[in-house]
């Protein structure tokens, strides 16, 4: 028997060796995906600013070389003439001067793309929150375009930052998430009064995000006065959520449903199928 449980005593921890070590490979694994994909991002972003850069001074260049003809060919041709072949050359340089101008405001401004511009082009394609916060960690720059550029935002604690902070960093968010009181409420292990008010937040939500489309407020509490305010502040751009259309639909049945008797008295049974099915989700759109 002993020499049983030593065994099996070696046998386990050969197996824990062998897990630790393959945690450890993929942990090393992530992190060197990590690094060669901001190693890629960065020099995307090089290759962005050379472009932009070399585009503005081939610009540059080229209008130089405009000017430099123009006066070229409005000095060649006075060479011989006296009196009267002054009064022609100023009149033709005149000539060329108007026509430059006509030139210059008929052409379409090419501008480059700064280097911001180039980079809330990049983000809005990372769609991962943790591929955002490592950027916005590389530099002040990439923080301060990560801020401007995210769509998205979710709290998990409403306690976690002031409301204050977050319309300070994020300046155009269109959908929004936020946690409040603990799993613990939905046993009855908290106190009445424990918190998780919506009322700060909504207000500063209104106050800083007009066009705000999304907002999920996850065990918190919400009057009704929070809902008024919501409403008068970003109502015309709210979206009412698919699972609150379902909520209502089948409330109606549930409660009224002769007149889904008479609608199937009126059309076939698939027909009014397919229109207690489909109806919701249309609703939800």
């Amino acid at each position: 028997m002993e020499i049983w449980s030593f065994a099996q005593e070696e046998e386990q921890e050969e197996q824990e060796r062998i897990r630790a070590e393959i945690w450890s490979f993929a942990e090393e694994e992530e992190e060197l995906e990590k690094h060669y994909a901001l190693e890629e991002l960065v020099n995307v972003l090089k290759m962005f600013s050379t472009a932009s850069a070399s585009s503005s001074s081939a610009l540059l260049f080229r209008q130089q070389q405009q000017h430099r003809r123009a006066m070229e060919s409005a000095s060649g041709g006075g060479g011989g003439g006296g009196g009267g072949g002054g009064q022609q050359q100023h009149q033709t340089k005149k000539k060329q001067q108007q026509q430059q101008q006509k030139q210059q405001q008929a052409a379409p401004v090419k501008r480059c793309l700064s280097l911001d511009e180039t980079l809330g082009c990049i983000f809005e394609h990372l769609r991962d929150p943790d591929d955002r916060r490592n950027i916005s960690l590389v530099s002040k720059q990439w923080h301060r375009v990560d801020g401007e550029t995210r769509k998205y935002v979710s709290v998990s604690n409403c306690y976690s930052i002031a409301p204050s902070a977050l319309s300070k960093r994020f300046k155009n968010l269109e959908s929004f998430k936020l946690k409040g009181k603990p799993r613990a409420v939905e046993f009855d292990l908290l106190v009445d009064n424990w918190g998780g008010y919506a009322g700060p937040w909504i207000q500063e939500l209104v106050k800083a995000y007009p066009s705000l489309k999304h907002l999920h407020l996850h065990r918190m509490e919400v009057l009704d006065t929070d809902l008024e305010l919501l409403a008068h502040g970003c109502g015309a751009a709210l979206q009412v959520g698919r699972f609150v259309c379902l909520f209502v639909f089948f409330l109606f049945l549930l409660l009224f449903p002769l007149p889904l008797v008479l609608f199937c008295k009126q059309f076939s049974q698939v027909t009014a199928l397919g229109f207690c099915l489909f109806f919701p989700f249309y609703c939800g759109h």
